[in-house]
C-alpha cells in the first residue's frame, strides 16, 4: 500500500484541482443552461428516460465512451479511485456488474484475484471492452454475461454461482431499480465476501450542490443515460448492505463504499482455499 499512498499524496493537486473543475463546471452548466422545471428524476419530478431508453443510449454511444470520459476522468481523479478501490479491496473469484467498457479492468490485481465475470445490460458496452481491453489487463476476462443489474442471479451464467468480490462503478445511477440491484449484488456475494462500490449521486456535503444536480439530471440522463442526483446512502441502506467504510470525494457527491451482504440476501460462505 506504500507506493499507493505516495502515488496519492503525489496527485493531491490534481484530484483538488478536479474538484474545483467539476463545481465550477456544474454552476456553469446550471447558469446557461437552466430548464424550465426541475429534473429530479429518482427523487420525484421530471421525467427521466426510461430503461430501455438509456440502454439504447449507452449502446448508442459505446464505440466513443471512453474518448468521451477519459479527459474529465483523469483530471477528476476518477482513474486513481478506481484504482484504489480495486487493487486494494478486490480479491477471489470477481463479479464486475455494469462493468461498460472495461474501464476497471487495468486494476484488477492477478495476485489477488483468480478470475474475473463481466456483466452489463448493454452489449455494445461488454464487446467494446473484450475487443480493446481483453488481454491487457493483468487478470483475464473469465467470462461476459449481458444481463440486467435487477434480475442477475437469475442470469444465465450467473445462477447459482457465489464471488468473493462484487463490483459495481457508477452503475447505481444508470440502473431502473437500484435498490433491486445492489440485493441482487448480494445475492450474488459469499457471506464473507464484499461489495465494492464507487458511485455519484446527490450531495453528502451541500444541499445548493444537490439543487444544480436535480435541476440538470433530466437533460443529463437523456445525454449518458445517467441520473446522477440519486440519494446512494439512502439506496444502499435501503438494500440492506452492511456497510463498513465509506469515504466521499468531490464535494461529497462521489461515494466509496465497501459492504458485506445482508445474512438475508447471500447463499452461504466462502469456502477457504
Amino acid at each position: 500500500s506504500g507506493p499507493l499512498i505516495q502515488e496519492m499524496a503525489s496527485r493531491v493537486t490534481v484530484a483538488l484541482g478536479g474538484g474545483v473543475t467539476f463545481a465550477g463546471s456544474l454552476w456553469l452548466g446550471y447558469a446557461l443552461s437552466r430548464p424550465g422545471k426541475s429534473g429530479r428524476c429518482s427523487c420525484g419530478g421530471g421525467r427521466c428516460p426510461c430503461c430501455a431508453e438509456r440502454l439504447a443510449t449507452y449502446d448508442a454511444i459505446a464505440g466513443e465512451y471512453d474518448r468521451k470520459v477519459g479527459w474529465d476522468e483523469t483530471v477528476m481523479g476518477m482513474l486513481l479511485l478506481r484504482r484504489w478501490l480495486i487493487s486494494q479491496h478486490a480479491r477471489g473469484h470477481v463479479l464486475e456488474v455494469a462493468a461498460g467498457t472495461g474501464r476497471n479492468l487495468a486494476y484488477y490485481p492477478a495476485g489477488k484475484c483468480e478470475s474475473l465475470t463481466l456483466s452489463d445490460a448493454s452489449r455494445s458496452m461488454l464487446e467494446v471492452a473484450i475487443r480493446t481491453k481483453h488481454g491487457a489487463n493483468s487478470l483475464p476476462i473469465s467470462s461476459a454475461v449481458k444481463a440486467e443489474a435487477e434480475t442477475l442471479s437469475r442470469a444465465v451464467g450467473l445462477q447459482g454461482r457465489d464471488f468473493d468480490s462484487v463490483v459495481d462503478t457508477f452503475g447505481l445511477c444508470s440502473f431502473e431499480d437500484p435498490v433491486a440491484a445492489l440485493r441482487e449484488m448480494q445475492r450474488l456475494c459469499a457471506k464473507d465476501g464484499r461489495v465494492l462500490l464507487l458511485e455519484h449521486g446527490r450531495s453528502s456535503w451541500w444541499p445548493w450542490l444537490s439543487s444544480i444536480l436535480d435541476e440538470q439530471a433530466q437533460d443529463h440522463a437523456e445525454k449518458w443515460g445517467c441520473i446522477w442526483n440519486r440519494d446512494i446512502l439512502g439506496i444502499v441502506e435501503e438494500a440492506g448492505l452492511e456497510v463498513e467504510s465509506v469515504r466521499t470525494f468531490h464535494f461529497g457527491t462521489t461515494y466509496m463504499i465497501i459492504g458485506k451482504p445482508s445474512p438475508l440476501l447471500c447463499r452461504k460462505t466462502i469456502v477457504e482455499q
